[in-house]
């Protein structure tokens, strides 16, 4: 799905759907809450030959309205219940998907860490 962009500076711009909004839509849709302030933080490409499969991970940072409205939406998409950790807290957790293992190994890692506040989390 393709959509010409409204902007001024290049009307004749053509992109693909979504931008900020995906990952906006893609929390609420699984967890009920909603975010803004919606920013890039880095991207991973992960190959994991045990399994064939060809991993690119965007990690998006955001800020959550209201934390409260937490909710599992998409049950069977999940084994349990949805957890708040922080992001410096991350490696106590196992077995974590690839692309998180690899990024803790990263020299990025550290540089997130610095750049977000003891109150940002990850779902």
């Amino acid at each position: 799905m393709m959509k010409k962009r409204p902007f001024y500076w290049d009307e004749s711009n053509i992109s693909l759907a979504g931008h900020q909004q995906c990952p906006r839509r893609g929390v609420l849709e699984e967890t009920n809450l909603d975010i803004n302030n919606i920013g890039f933080l880095t991207a991973a490409n992960d190959m994991m030959k045990t399994e064939d499969k060809h991993y690119v991970t965007i990690f998006m940072q955001a800020t959550c309205q209201d934390p409260t409205q937490l909710q599992v939406m998409e049950p069977h998409k999940l084994k349990g219940e949805w957890l708040w950790i922080d992001f410096k807290d991350i490696g106590n957790y196992t077995p974590l998907f690839m692309p998180l293992t690899n990024l803790l190994k990263s020299p990025q890692y550290n540089i997130i860490c610095d750049a977000l506040t003891t109150t940002t989390h990850i779902l």
